[in-house]
């Protein structure tokens, strides 16, 4: 199940971001302890998505964890905001 929801998810953060930046994902590894999880020098900031997931009797909740170091380059950009595709 949560491969399935790890390929939507990713489509859809591909899709969303497509008017400002072209991403190319692909999975690499599942962690289930966040304390394991070594994305960034211990030092670094991150930007952090948490969703809430409902399916039925089970919830539970997902979080997309970016370093900040990924999203610097394209800073101006989305201060500016991304023209939409007709």
């Amino acid at each position: 199940v949560m491969d399935v929801v790890t390929k939507k998810l990713v489509a859809n953060l591909v899709h969303s971001w497509e008017s400002i930046i072209h991403l190319e994902a692909s999975k690499v590894n599942d962690e289930t302890n966040p304390q394991l999880a070594n994305i960034a020098e211990p030092e670094e900031m991150l930007l952090v998505a948490r969703f809430n997931l409902d399916f039925g009797k089970e919830t539970g909740s997902f979080y997309f964890v970016l370093p900040y170091s990924m999203v610097e380059p394209i800073k101006q950009q989305l201060e500016l905001g991304a023209s939409r595709p007709d």
